[in-house]
């Protein structure tokens, strides 16, 4: 999780979890930060729970998952033709 400093690290890892229902121990600790190009510009609260980064460590899973992006992309483009 990427939290900004105000954002409290056990309310936004309860709304991760709920969510994508993946248990605590698969988290790692959150890594506070503040975008120095969205400072002052974006609402601070925008992003209530932080924003999470995924990572799959099985190639033939993330191999299938990149396949399913890139099939929503090509109908994404026939959509907006």
């Amino acid at each position: 999780m990427i939290l900004h400093k105000n954002i409290k690290e056990s309310l936004a890892l309860n709304y991760w979890t709920n969510l994508i229902k993946i248990p605590k121990t698969q988290f790692k600790k959150a890594c506070f930060s503040l975008s120095k190009a969205s400072d002052k510009i974006r609402d601070r609260k925008t992003l209530p729970y932080g924003t999470l980064q995924i990572r799959i460590l099985d190639k033939y899973l993330t191999q299938k998952i990149y396949g399913y992006i890139l099939g929503f992309k090509e109908q994404a483009e026939v959509v907006h033709r």
